[in-house]
């Protein structure tokens, strides 16, 4: 697992108390070793609970715990307990599934791996990547290509994804719909606190809470749906190019393949976040835009020419920004790179007396990084006024034009606060949308250097030419699922097996 999907996978694998009771309890002869093992021999999940013991332990020395089995579909990233009964049906929804994991986390010691469950088999960086190599291969098939160099890495993805992106869009269409209802609601309101209706007042307070409590449920879901769809297409790019690194010939790749696992799966990462934003921003502002016109007429439009206006500024700003990180991150490999040279080498240096040359060159590097670092301040600085100042200026432009307008309309808290409540939600689908369009041509650039690596030619796999004899005897290692003590010590290690593993003269 890449390291900043580890949290919500092991989160999304949480399941019940009831569920620890259903499964039947290992022999003491399968339990595990008291002291810990090294993470990579842990056992896979398996349809045999006392075959994947030892997933969450106390402390050393402490009786481990068999653990909860997880074989979802492929796009269901939440435990299947969760939909088995109204109980875990209420508490996949509200996310109380989550509770234990987080009541571990405020408790000392810190969490580390023993105490995390293994993520169930769909959201395993190996599997997945087995699922986009899959899916390629058939694309290459229904193509009639064979070496995959035309296929589109974009559409394999979506076409994995299909059903997720589906879901989530719909989420996100309803969370939008339902953030138009609170401004609906708050005029009523505020005119039956003026007038004293107790009656009405009550009923509209009822009706924003319940609006409210709807959208923070649904958008909960879409943003958690969102999350699990985006960490899964990074950790299987991120598996992906690690694999195919092994089969390249040396520096047969231009771009390296831990760039291309740091940065480039990062962007892809966050476009597959931002996604929605490119269809819901238009949404909104048409949204937003309708009700400014019907409650403040065409003064309402004028915060929104405001915004189109100060478009391009923003833009410029974000880009800006986004190259000048770029710039940050060079400039601190380069460092980096460069102190680490100096350390390997430091005896040959101080014999040579090369201490003042190596000084200034890191000096210089660093000279570099902080200038680097200091244009990236100011104009994120520059981008923190923009949105400081701009609505203040928005507002008053719009009750301005609204009270010195041929209607000449007057100034009451009903109309006040709806106008103030629906000018601070159309800024933000206007102020962010240059980051989604920035995430949109970074993530393409980014999927065509993946693409491009992996279609790279691949190395010849090193095999001996046996003469005859049939393809089962052609293998050197054979060996089922299971535990091996590697020696007759009761305390020594115990290799894991977790699939069927046949290895061919050659391979190793």
């Amino acid at each position: 697992h890449s390291g900043s999907s580890l949290h919500v996978m092991a989160a999304s694998c949480f399941g019940s108390p009831a569920a620890l009771r259903t499964l039947p309890r290992c022999s003491p002869l399968q339990q595990p070793p008291l002291r810990p093992r090294p993470p990579l021999l842990r056992p896979r999940p398996g349809p045999d609970p006392c075959a994947a013991p030892g997933a969450w332990r106390r402390s050393a020395g402490a009786a481990a715990r068999p653990a909860v089995l997880h074989q979802g579909s492929s796009f269901s990233p939440v435990p299947p307990e969760a939909k088995a009964g109204p109980r875990a049906l209420l508490s996949f929804l509200v996310f109380h599934w989550v509770a234990r994991l987080t009541r571990r986390g405020n408790q000392p010691p810190p969490i580390e791996i023993p105490d995390i469950m293994p993520a169930p088999r769909n959201m395993r960086a190996a599997d997945l990547a087995k699922e986009l190599s899959d899916e390629i291969a058939e694309a290459c098939h229904r193509n009639h290509k064979d070496d995959g160099k035309d296929v589109n890495l974009l559409l394999a993805l979506l076409n994995l994804h299909k059903w997720h992106f589906f879901s989530s869009g719909l989420l996100r269409f309803l969370n939008t719909a339902v953030q138009f209802l609170p401004a609906l609601f708050l005029g009523p309101l505020l005119r039956a606190v003026e007038l004293g209706n107790f009656a009405a007042g009550f009923q509209a307070a009822m009706a924003l809470f319940a609006v409210l409590s709807i959208k923070t449920f649904v958008e909960s879901h879409f943003f958690y749906r969102t999350t699990v769809t985006s960490l899964r297409i990074r950790a299987m790019l991120q598996a992906s190019i690690y694999q195919k690194s092994l089969r390249l010939y040396e520096s047969a790749a231009a771009v390296p393949p831990v760039t291309l696992m740091q940065v480039d799966t990062g962007k892809v990462e966050s476009l597959a976040y931002s996604a929605h934003t490119l269809w819901d921003g238009i949404f909104q502002v048409l949204g937003y835009s309708a009700l400014l016109w019907w409650y403040l007429g065409p003064a309402g439009l004028a915060g929104i020419l405001v915004l189109l206006a100060c478009f391009p500024i923003n833009a410029w700003l974000q880009q800006r920004l986004s190259a000048l990180n770029k710039r940050c991150l060079q400039t601190t490999d380069a460092r980096v790179s460069r102190t680490s040279e100096i350390l390997t080498g430091i005896r040959a240096l101080r014999q040579m007396a090369w201490e003042d040359v190596f000084e200034s060159a890191v000096r210089s590097l660093r000279d570099i990084e902080l200038d680097a670092q200091r244009r990236r301040d100011t104009i994120s600085a520059y981008l923190i006024s923009y949105f400081s100042a701009l609505p203040p200026f928005m507002i008053a432009l719009v009750l301005f034009l609204y009270v010195s307008g041929p209607a000449g309309g007057g100034f009451d808290a009903a109309m006040i606060f709806t106008a103030l409540s629906l000018l601070n939600q159309i800024r933000f689908p206007l102020l962010f949308y240059p980051y989604a369009l920035n995430a949109l041509a970074e993530g393409q650039a980014a999927l065509r250097r993946i693409s491009d690596f992996l279609t790279l030619e691949e190395a010849a796999a090193l095999r001996p030419v046996t003469k005859g004899g049939s393809a089962e005897h052609d293998i050197a290692l054979d060996l089922s699922p299971g535990r091996y003590p590697l020696s007759q010590d009761a305390s020594a290690p115990i290799l894991v097996i977790p699939e069927q593993l046949s290895v061919r003269p050659g391979e190793i």
